[in-house]
């Protein structure tokens, strides 16, 4: 589980994906489906972290060992990072969110650096 600075969004993860609760009203912000194919299954999520303005979120896949980059706003995936040989199992992310450090189930880890002109 992860909240905005603020505490106003908490962005929680789970085997049936992740979803983002407004967390002074209990209304369900999004449910980890991108909007424009709301029918896509749900993934395994085991982590998720979120920017602190609310905006953006870091989801690690099991099933396929990547970390998701999604735009909370738009309801969409904006990039995939790929690299783990095994299940991400740690996320963190510095307080501009362009610098994030990912560990997977062996103990590798990884530093990305994510410059925002995604375009997919």
């Amino acid at each position: 589980m992860a909240f905005t600075t603020d505490r106003r969004l908490a962005v929680i993860a789970g085997r049936g994906g992740f979803v983002v609760w407004n967390s002074a009203d209990g209304e369900l912000v999004f449910d980890g489906r991108p909007l424009d194919e709301p029918s896509e299954p749900l993934y395994l999520t085991e982590v998720v972290t979120v920017s602190s303005d609310g905006g953006f979120a870091l989801a690690g896949d099991e099933s396929k060992q990547t970390v998701d980059v999604w735009d909370l706003r738009a309801g969409r995936r904006i990039h995939t990072l790929h690299g783990h040989p095994a299940q991400v199992r740690t996320i963190r992310a510095d307080a501009s969110f362009s610098t994030i450090v990912t560990g997977d189930h062996q103990g590798n880890v990884r530093v990305w650096g994510l410059d925002w002109d995604y375009e997919e």
